[in-house]
């Protein structure tokens, strides 16, 4: 499990505001409010990542994804150009609701043989 401000480092790392191995400072990692953006995605029916933001533990799988939605909502706030905060949000709702399939359990698909 990831936590919001594991979310949120790496959201910072997508914008560029923050190299990696390098620390986020508090200002920035407070800018990315992953309420909103759980709330936005909860909106837009992709999935409800709002529960596992409160717990303050966040599956695996929605981490990067996650982040990349963060970072392309904040992305006004840290100087990115508006059509790459749209084809990044595009590329982690796309990634989001395919983690959410995948988990999906599939029936067995019956076959009949005709000998």
């Amino acid at each position: 499990m990831k936590t919001v401000n594991d979310v949120q480092a790496r959201a910072l790392q997508i914008l560029g505001v923050v190299g990696a191995g390098q620390s986020a400072n508090i200002e920035d990692l407070e800018a990315i409010d992953l309420v909103a953006v759980a709330a936005s995605l909860l909106a837009e029916r992709v999935c409800d990542l709002t529960g596992q933001v409160a717990a303050d533990e966040i599956d695996d799988a929605f981490m990067i994804p996650f982040a990349e939605v963060a970072a392309a909502d904040h992305a006004a706030i840290f100087g990115q150009a508006l059509d790459w905060s749209k084809a990044i949000r595009q590329s982690g709702v796309e990634r989001i609701e395919y983690i959410i399939r995948a988990d999906q359990p599939v029936a067995p698909l019956r076959i009949e043989y005709v000998g």
